[in-house]
């Protein structure tokens, strides 16, 4: 279900015709699907990433410091608690340059796979029983998105960053579409950089299925941990 949802989510503005390529460098397309006026903006990166060990996505989501070196502008994210592995709440604060405030938001967060694909999706949104703002932070009102590792042959995988996003207060349109095209941008080049590196807490076991053909995997494909206790969550409503 959720697998689904994030397919919706990432093929329903694309249906319209309204994307946007906004730019393409070092094998990082950046598109974004909104007027340069509207309050409420959606982009999306996309990229080809190689990654040694698939069942490793399990820990790098697990890892929040990882997770927010990678993530352009995320300066932090604290989990606030957890219902199963795979479905937890997040509160995410950001580093903007000046003269924008920093922003923070409350997420829920599914983390599902498909069972034919493989493909691994991240699916977060505003938490429906927000953490007041932190002191000197703007709040934004409204968050959705998804993350989806897609894989391929052996090592690579097509990462997808899409997020639909109102960022509150007072951000001039010509800035705030600066910032949107190179968060995508960016994330995914560091992400290309970083998701090999080794990673400090190895302990957490793996939640994901391997591949046919990648490391681990068989014909069938392995259930590496604990599916059977982890099912696929639907999204939070």
């Amino acid at each position: 279900m959720m697998s689904v949802l994030c397919v919706l989510a990432l093929n329903a503005q694309a249906s319209t015709g309204r994307w946007t390529l906004v730019t393409q460098r070092e094998g990082v397309r950046v598109y974004m699907a909104h007027d340069d006026d509207a309050r409420i903006k959606t982009f999306r990166g996309e990229a080809r990433i190689a990654l040694d060990d698939f069942s490793a996505l399990s820990a790098q989501l697990d890892d929040y410091a990882f997770m927010a070196s990678w993530l352009h502008m995320v300066s932090e994210i604290a989990e606030i608690s957890r219902e199963d592995p795979l479905r937890r709440q997040l509160h995410v604060s950001t580093r903007l340059p000046w003269p924008v405030e920093n922003r923070d938001i409350t997420l829920e967060m599914a983390v599902s796979q498909d069972p034919h694909t493989y493909a691994v999706d991240v699916l977060f949104r505003q938490s429906r029983t927000p953490l007041p703002a932190r002191d000197g932070y703007v709040r934004m009102p409204f968050m959705n998105g998804c993350i989806r590792f897609y894989p391929l042959a052996p090592p690579d995988m097509a990462v997808t960053y899409q997020v639909t996003l109102d960022p509150g207060g007072h951000v001039p349109a010509w800035l705030a579409n600066l910032l949107l095209r190179d968060i995508p941008y960016f994330s995914l080049r560091r992400l290309g950089r970083v998701v090999n590196q080794p990673l400090r807490d190895t302990a957490r076991q793996a939640y994901f299925r391997i591949p046919p053909g990648w490391p681990g995997g068989d014909e069938r494909g392995r259930t590496v941990s604990a599916s059977r206790d982890c099912p696929v969550p639907s999204i939070p409503r």
